[in-house]
């Protein structure tokens, strides 16, 4: 039995994760230039020591270049840093490289005169290439042990207190680069994370914030058995706004929705757009029932001035990934909105009713509304609705295709990608979008058809034309005059 609030026990799905790529590759990037010019100096260190090192110290010197060049290799074709960036060990594991490197570059430096030496010249790469990557405290960290081990090389040999102190400036200036460098990176970061996960109009997450937030709640439905809700939130007759009000008009629609979602949700969920005039609401923690408060909520804030339509799944019963879920709660969406009757007459024309207490526009307005080339198929695959873009765009007239079966009046679709994937719609019950050629009336159509109770809605674009177009520059048959 189901105790209220908790998911039922369900072994979480075999999955890997995936970090972030743009994280995956910054690291990816680091590691590599770290290990090039680790490679790079280890060349350098081993041509100094076969000519210039003292004869004694060679072998030893030698040894700790070649453990140098361990390193390099290891971080160019050995550690797998996009496995180290998801487990989160990335900056752990090059914070040890850097205080190995500073380590190895002491002992290499002693044997060879101390501070005297030229090799106490590599102490300032570790601080350079901490301030890549490494958090604040990091960097100062390695920036310190730089100093105090030049500061140790001295009583082994001193080139003079002139050069000492030249060379500590440099390193202390070299580090308050690094440093200034390492706030500016990191607050780069911030912003550019927070640009990329939220919404310039309305200031919500968009969908790459939701995919994210997503990833969290799914990670606390499986160790803590607690279900996640998702709702996607479309407005009606958007487009009738725009073309009736202006685009600013829209964009004003569209920033009030956003706060009455933000408003009506508090702090129970996560409010994102999708992008149109697409909303989602993922509420973790709570299943079916629980939500429906925060639905009741949705549905009285947004009546005042947006008609809309919401879909609602839950996991795991719905989904046990977020993608599973997504598809469950759009396919739940669309049953509602695009098989709802007009008011007055009853009909059950696959139409967008549009709610509001004042109805500017009329179920005649409703369908002019549906600009694109769209029909419905039911059941039984004849046509149940047909505007009059699509009745064009099929070369007949509307009361010549209602009532028909789609194969009778079109039989090269029988048995052809259209019919293929207008049964899969029927039977997995989720949207398809494809493209597909039409030989009998000699173009190419781009089709997004979802399942509808009692058959299918079906949006067309003549691509044809365009296809023709690309094939011909391509051929090189248009060119410029």
């Amino acid at each position: 039995m189901d105790c209220a609030g908790t998911a039922p026990s369900v072994a979480a799905p075999a999955r890997t994760y995936m970090h972030d790529e743009s994280e995956n590759g910054f690291w990816l990037r680091t590691g590599a230039i770290g290990g090039w010019v680790t490679l790079l100096m280890v060349a350098a260190g081993t041509i100094y020591t076969l000519v210039f090192a003292a004869p004694e110290h060679r072998l030893a010197i030698g040894a700790l270049v070649a453990l140098g060049g361990c390193f390099g290799v290891a971080a160019l074709w050995v550690v797998s840093w996009e496995r180290m960036s998801a487990a989160g060990w990335m900056e752990p594991l090059l914070l040890c490289w850097s205080l190995l490197t500073v380590g190895v570059v002491t002992v290499m430096a002693a044997l060879d005169g101390g501070a005297a030496s030229p090799l106490a010249l590599v102490l300032l790469l570790p601080t350079v290439f901490a301030s890549l990557a490494y958090s604040l405290l990091r960097v100062m960290v390695i920036a310190a042990m730089a100093e105090l081990a030049f500061l140790a090389l001295t009583p082994v040999g001193s080139p003079g207190i002139g050069f000492v102190l030249v060379f500590c400036a440099t390193l202390a200036g070299t580090a308050v680069m690094a440093v200034w460098q390492t706030r500016f990176h990191q607050a780069w970061r911030r912003q550019l994370a927070l640009s990329s996960c939220t919404d310039p109009l309305t200031g919500l997450l968009n969908r790459r914030g939701l995919d994210r937030a997503a990833d969290a709640a799914f990670e606390n439905l499986w160790s803590h058995e607690r279900a996640v809700t998702l709702l996607i939130i479309d407005l009606d007759l958007f487009k009738a706004y725009n073309d009736t009000y202006g685009h600013q008009a829209g964009d004003g629609l569209l920033c009030w929705v956003a706060d009455r979602l933000t408003e009506a949700t508090g702090a129970e969920g996560t409010v994102a757009r999708l992008g149109g005039d697409e909303f989602a609401v993922l509420l973790p923690g709570l299943d079916r029932e629980q939500a429906e408060p925060v639905v009741t909520r949705i549905r009285q804030a947004l009546e005042e001035r947006a008609a809309h339509c919401l879909g609602r799944a839950t996991a795991p019963h719905e989904g046990l990934t977020f993608d599973d879920l997504y598809r469950a709660c759009d396919s739940d969406l669309y049953q509602g909105k695009l098989m709802r009757p007009l008011e007055g007459d009853g009909s059950s024309q696959a139409v967008f009713a549009h709610r509001r207490r004042q109805q500017p526009f009329s179920a005649d307005a409703i369908l002019a509304g549906i600009t694109e080339a769209f029909f419905v198929l039911d059941d039984e695959w004849r046509f149940a609705y047909v505007n009059e873009p699509a009745a064009r765009m099929l070369g007949h007239d509307p009361h010549e295709l209602l009532g028909h079966l789609i194969w009778d009046v079109f039989p090269a679709s029988a048995g052809s990608k259209f019919d293929e994937a207008y049964r899969q719609i029927v039977a997995n019950g989720s949207s398809q979008r494809f493209t597909a050629h039409y030989a009998p009336l000699e173009t190419t159509f781009s089709v997004k058809a979802s399942p509808v109770p009692g058959g299918v809605s079906v949006y067309l674009h003549d691509v044809g034309a365009e296809l023709d177009r690309e094939a011909d520059f391509a051929g090189g048959a248009i060119t410029a005059s």
